[in-house]
C-alpha cells in the first residue's frame, strides 16, 4: 500500500504537544557507539533525543529506541486495514469537536507514542556539526550553516520543479525569512525559517557527529533549548507542497535523501514518525513516516532493531 498524507481540520488544538517551558542550555558530551543499536540510534544517542529532557519540575524520558521489525509491521498493517476510513471519520469529527488524535489512535503502541510525546523526539530537527578550527567565530559558523542548507534546499525543490521565493515574516520583535514553494501564484512554506535575531544560535561542544572522531565543533541541535534552535534554522517539508500544490508523487523520504546527499559531512535531518505540521488552520500528519529516521549523505537510517 502506499502510505499518504492525511490532512485533519483543527480549532486551537494541535496533534501533539510541545514543551511550553524551555529548559537551560546542557552540555551533551559525546557517547561511545553502541553495537547492539542502529546507526540511526547511535547518531541520535549524541544528542537530547535520546536523553531525558527537564522542564520544570518533570523529566520526560525520552520515547525514541529502536523499533523491532514486529513494531514496525504491526503499525504498517493497522495503517493498512484503517487508515482510509479512519482519515475520512476523524477528518469530519475534528472539525466538530477538535479531536486530532484519530491516526496516531489507529496505530497506537511504542511506534505512535513518539508523537504524542512531549519530548524533543517529537519534533523534526537539524542536527549539525562543523569543525571548529574552521571558523574564526561562532557568527562565521552560523551563517556557514544557514546558507549551505537553505542554498541545497533550494536546488533540490529546483530539481523537483518546484519554484522558491524567500519571504520575510515579522514575528514580534524579529523577522523571519521563510522559503515558500511558489507554484502558479500559489504559495506555501517549506519550512526552512531563518531569524536575524542576535542570539547565540550554536556552541561549541566536543562531538563525534563530522566524522567519527571526537572533535572539537560548532553545533546545532544536539541540546535541549529549542527557542535557540529554532532561530537559526527551521526544518523542511514537502508535506505542504505534496497536499496544498497537489504533488503527491514527491515520495517524502526520497527529497530528504536527494536534500542531504548535497550537504557535507556532519549535517544530518531527523525526522519523527508520523510527523504533524500546522498550516493555515490544518493540521497535516504524515503517515508515510512509520518509523522515525535521520537522513544524512543522501541515506535514510531508521530506528530498526538491526540497522
Amino acid at each position: 500500500m502506499k502510505y499518504q498524507l492525511v490532512a485533519l481540520a483543527i480549532s486551537s488544538t494541535l496533534l501533539i504537544g510541545c514543551a511550553s517551558t524551555d529548559t537551560k542550555e546542557s552540555v551533551i558530551e559525546p557517547v561511545a557507539n553502541q553495537p547492539t543499536k542502529s546507526k540511526a540510534y547511535n547518531i541520535a544517542a549524541q544528542t537530547i533525543l535520546t536523553r531525558p529532557y527537564k522542564v520544570g519540575f518533570e523529566t520526560i524520558d525520552s520515547p525514541l529506541k529502536d523499533f523491532t521489525k514486529a513494531e514496525v509491521e504491526d503499525a504498517k498493517t493497522k495503517l493498512t486495514r484503517n487508515v482510509g476510513s479512519a482519515s475520512k471519520f476523524f477528518g469530519t469529527l475534528s472539525i466538530l469537536t477538535g479531536n486530532l488524535t484519530g491516526v496516531i489512535d489507529v496505530v497506537g503502541g511504542t511506534v505512535a507514542s513518539i508523537s504524542t510525546s512531549d519530548h524533543p523526539a517529537s519534533k523534526p530537527r537539524w542536527i549539525v556539526a562543523v569543525d571548529k578550527s574552521k571558523f574564526d567565530s561562532e557568527k562565521e559558523a552560523e551563517q556557514y550553516i544557514t546558507d549551505t542548507i537553505t542554498k541545497n534546499a533550494v536546488e533540490t525543490l529546483n530539481e523537483y520543479g518546484l519554484k522558491t521565493v524567500e519571504t520575510p515574516i515579522k514575528q514580534r520583535k524579529r523577522i523571519l525569512n521563510r522559503i515558500d514553494i511558489d507554484t502558479n501564484g500559489k504559495k506555501v512554506p517549506f519550512g526552512l525559517i531563518t531569524s536575524n535575531l542576535d542570539t547565540q544560535k550554536v556552541f561549541d561542544y566536543p562531538t563525534t557527529l563530522i566524522d567519527g572522531n571526537i572533535k572539537e565543533a560548532y553545533t546545532v541541535g544536539l541540546n535541549d533549548n529549542s527557542s535557540i534552535y529554532k532561530t537559526l534554522i527551521g526544518s523542511p517539508s514537502i508535506v505542504f507542497a505534496n497536499v496544498e500544490l497537489k504533488k503527491e508523487k514527491i515520495n517524502v523520504s526520497e527529497f530528504y535523501k536527494s536534500l542531504t546527499a548535497r550537504l557535507p559531512k556532519g549535517f544530518y535531518l531527523y525526522m519523527p514518525s508520523f510527523n504533524v505540521e500546522n498550516y493555515n488552520g490544518m493540521t497535516y500528519t504524515d503517515i508515510s513516516s512509520v518509523v522515525p529516521a535521520i537522513y544524512t549523505q543522501g541515506e535514510q537510517y531508521e530506528f530498526i532493531q538491526g540497522m
